[in-house]
């Protein structure tokens, strides 16, 4: 009995150890596979990640891309090395910050780099030492149908209503000016044109020129025109007079009645090369150039006329007078083109 017993015994074990055996021997098979599988997953993992960090890459360098391509103003190396910013659609043309840099867009209008790193972009009163009086106190009415005086002209622009404008020029530390005076697109009546030649747009009432001024850029995503302020104005007479131009008597680089060389008429832009101040041409004479600064009573308002005209003299009208002119339609009231970067 005691021999079955022992026997009995060791079958069992036997058996017991064959069970364990055969169990390892499945969970092995089973599970071998299974780690093998998760090796392949996260290599699988590892390969998508790599393409997802490949994808993000080539979409940055993508936006990059576009950023450079879509880039509106960029800064562009003068002559002499100095830089300007350059709105886009035009293209560098000639001259330096200190003498006038010059740009040109596809159409060939003409723009000049007026920079306001060293002058504070400002409305200012001239006192004119050859006459003893402001341009404020310039009042006459000069070359109108009725030879009009205006007794009290309350010449007026806030900063407010040049804040946008302010804010360009702040930003970017200057603004551009046309090269010439405003003359007829070529090919577009509701825009003007900047160039060398041409005749001066005149005989047209104020708030049409402005109109016109203002959508000759209106589809550009880079700049805003309009015609000249004060602020434009003064600050451009300050930065020619730092320069060494004599802006109280403008006689001798202007289109005036006593100018010898002068033609004591309306002439074209560009006519006279010495009729150039930092590379622009016929500010001092030919036509007055209207300005959003205004005079008058709460009743009418009128806008001044800056520049002096064919029919004056460069003394008692230079380039840094104003006067109160009416916004009617003159042969001798033309505007300038004024650019701002966005």
């Amino acid at each position: 009995m005691m021999k079955n017993n022992k026997t009995m015994k060791i079958i069992i074990i036997s058996v017991a150890i064959v069970l364990v055996i055969s169990i390892i021997a499945v969970l092995a098979i089973v599970l071998i596979p299974k780690n093998s599988d998760n090796q392949n997953n996260n290599n699988q993992v590892s390969e998508e990640t790599n393409t997802v960090d490949e994808n993000v890459a080539q979409d940055e360098n993508t936006v990059d891309q576009e950023n450079e391509d879509t880039q509106e103003v960029e800064y562009v190396e003068t002559s002499d090395g100095s830089k300007i910013p350059l709105p886009k659609g035009f293209t560098y043309v000639e001259g330096t910050v200190s003498t006038g840099a010059v740009i040109k867009d596809e159409k060939g209008n003409e723009f000049v780099w007026v920079p306001t790193d060293n002058i504070v972009f400002a409305r200012r009163t001239f006192e004119n030492p050859n006459t003893n009086t402001s341009d404020e106190e310039n009042t006459t009415n000069i070359g109108s149908t009725n030879e009009v005086e205006v007794a009290e002209a309350n010449f007026s622009e806030s900063a407010e209503s040049n804040a946008e404008y302010m804010d360009s020029v702040n930003k970017y530390r200057g603004f551009y000016i046309g090269r010439y005076e405003a003359s007829q697109d070529a090919e577009d009546e509701n825009k003007a044109s900047t160039v060398s030649g041409a005749v001066p747009l005149t005989e047209i009432v104020y708030d049409r020129m402005r109109e016109i001024a203002q959508n000759t850029y209106a589809d550009s995503s880079s700049v805003k025109s309009d015609i000249t302020s004060s602020f434009v104005w003064d600050t451009l007479c300050k930065w020619l007079e730092n320069s060494g131009y004599d802006i109280y008597n403008s006689t001798s680089y202007g289109n005036y009645a006593n100018n010898i060389e002068g033609t004591k008429s309306k002439a074209v832009t560009g006519r006279n090369s010495k009729w150039v101040t930092n590379n622009i041409y016929d500010l001092a004479g030919n036509v007055w150039e209207i300005s959003t600064e205004e005079w008058g009573d709460i009743y009418e308002k009128n806008h001044s006329g800056r520049g002096g005209g064919f029919h004056n003299d460069g003394i008692n009208y230079p380039i840094s007078c104003r006067v109160a002119e009416y916004d009617g339609a003159y042969t001798y009231i033309g505007f300038r083109l004024v650019l701002y970067l966005k």
